[in-house]
């Protein structure tokens, strides 16, 4: 599943889910500043919701002339003419159902992987979200990638420290044998409000590949 899903979706039935990892993720559907901006950097002095669909609004820019139109995305989930298209983003909407499922500290381990030159301007949300969670109390590590676009390769370069920070949190549960103890080199934590202004958290850099980090025996 993508990134949305696995937030969206792992809220829901909670007692079933214990990690959430998503690249890239689309974690706030109704994303804007104060002035009404889709494609603005996250300032959480200066953000508002949607409050209307708009099918023309362009929320993805690719080499500055390929355009993305939000009706590609949203009327295949809520159809072209839908009046409760608002309601159903914001109850579906993983930065708002924090609050509407009381997300506590402690229920969830997170990682988001943030391109902070996405196309889609998907950091703005992240940063939202990273934000509200803190907010909440909640850890996430974030991994940022400063260059980072919206696109495979950027994925690629997240895979290490993501498949670090997974076995970490799920090795100790694995069958004798089935994982072996792979010695892995500790991840470089540093606060997240180097990520959003007020967060509070742990966050990722880039590591460079290990033996143990690329090639882990089985």
């Amino acid at each position: 599943m993508g990134g949305f899903a696995a937030f969206h979706l792992g809220f829901k039935p909670r007692d079933e889910f214990g990690v959430l990892a998503g690249f890239m993720p689309p974690l706030d559907l109704r994303y804007m500043d104060c002035r009404g901006r889709y494609f603005a950097d996250y300032d959480p002095d200066c953000i508002a919701r949607r409050e209307r669909v708009r099918p023309t609004a362009v929320v993805g820019r690719f080499y500055t002339v390929v355009l993305v139109r939000e009706r590609r995305l949203i009327t295949p989930l809520v159809g072209p003419r839908d009046p409760d298209a608002i309601p159903f983003l914001a109850r579906e909407n993983p930065v708002e159902m924090l609050d509407a499922y009381e997300i506590r500290p402690g229920e969830f381990e997170m990682f988001v992987g943030i391109a902070r030159k996405d196309e889609f301007n998907l950091d703005a949300q992240a940063d939202h979200f990273v934000d509200r969670a803190a907010r909440r109390g909640l850890t996430l590590t974030v991994q940022d990638v400063p260059d980072g676009n919206h696109r495979t390769e950027t994925g690629v370069r997240m895979l290490p420290s993501f498949s670090a920070w997974l076995t970490q949190k799920v090795g100790p549960y694995s069958p004798g044998g089935v994982l072996s103890p792979v010695p892995l080199p500790p991840l470089e934590l540093v606060p997240a409000s180097a990520v959003v202004p007020t967060a509070t958290g742990p966050r990722v850099d880039e590591p460079p590949l290990s033996p143990a980090a690329s090639a882990p025996t089985k």
